[in-house]
C-alpha cells in the first residue's frame, strides 16, 4: 500500500524505490484509464436518449394523423 511504500525504513533501501515507484506506477495507470472511460459512461445515456428522440420526431406527423383520425371518429 502507499503509505508502506512510504515508510521511513522503505524510503532508503534499493527495492522499496523499486516498489515505490511500481506502484505510483499502476495507481497512475488505473486512475487514467478511469479518467479515460468516463466519457463514453456519461455519453452513452445521453446519445440512446437522443436516437429516441429523433425517433419520435421522425414520426411525430403519424403520430398526430392517428390522433385526429381517433377525434374525428368519435
Amino acid at each position: 500500500s502507499l503509505p508502506l511504500a512510504l515508510s521511513p525504513d522503505c524510503l532508503f533501501s534499493a527495492g522499496g524505490a523499486h516498489q515505490r515507484c511500481h506502484f505510483t506506477t499502476d495507481a497512475f495507470h488505473t486512475g487514467s484509464e478511469l479518467f479515460a472511460n468516463q466519457p463514453r459512461q456519461d455519453l452513452d445515456p445521453l446519445v440512446d436518449l437522443l436516437v429516441l428522440s429523433q425517433g419520435h420526431q421522425a414520426n411525430i406527423l403519424d403520430i398526430i394523423h392517428i390522433h385526429k383520425e381517433a377525434l374525428t371518429r368519435v
